[in-house]
């Protein structure tokens, strides 16, 4: 796990090119508090993790108010449970288990 700033893709096309899954949350979802800004109205920090629950989890611990005095940030916000969401539907099984798909390619 670990988390990027995408300000133009930064945290989308590299985790493409690497087969992981990056995440570029809501505007003010996750603070900026901290990080060097390049421009405040397109600066996102997201989570970059090897599956879907894994960025949900990370996104659930570093998502919300952090104490500081974020303009971009609703006040009171509640930071869903990202986790309880995230479903991988197998057959007839589902589960949150990591479960890679693959697909044959037409030729």
């Amino acid at each position: 796990m670990a988390i990027g700033g995408d300000q133009g893709g930064s945290i989308r096309i590299p985790a493409s090119w690497c087969g992981i899954v990056g995440l570029k949350p809501t505007f003010g979802l996750v603070p900026y508090t901290g990080a060097c800004p390049i421009e405040i109205t397109i600066d996102h920090l997201g989570p970059m993790a090897r599956t879907v629950y894994d960025c949900a989890l990370l996104l659930e611990v570093i998502a919300g108010p952090d104490g500081d005095n974020d303009s971009r940030q609703p006040r009171n916000f509640q930071v869903p449970e990202y986790t309880k969401t995230v479903r991988f539907n197998y057959g007839s099984i589902t589960t949150k288990m990591y479960i890679p798909t693959v697909k044959k390619a037409a030729v």
